[in-house]
């Protein structure tokens, strides 16, 4: 598998998972990891405020998606 990042992306990642005693590579097989083991992402995704989607909870452990959302990410938050 090979994951491309901008040159600018690459050193934060690098600087960031050394932090940790990890490489990039350690980093992303870890996540890959957890994903498998808990069958879903192994954190809460966060939208950043610039791509203007908020998601609300719907008081039974799942979002309620605005209409605006783009549809890979609707059906991401329907199914995983």
């Amino acid at each position: 598998m090979d994951i491309h990042l901008p040159e600018k992306e690459s050193e934060q990642a690098e600087k960031l998972f050394a932090e940790f005693g990890l490489t990039v590579e350690q980093a992303v097989e870890l996540f890959i990891a957890q994903s498998l083991e808990n069958g879903t992402l192994p954190f809460i995704p966060k939208i950043k405020p610039k791509n203007k989607l908020k998601l609300d909870s719907n008081g039974k452990g799942g979002f309620i998606v605005p209409d605006d959302a783009p549809e890979d990410f609707k059906e991401w938050v329907r199914h995983g």
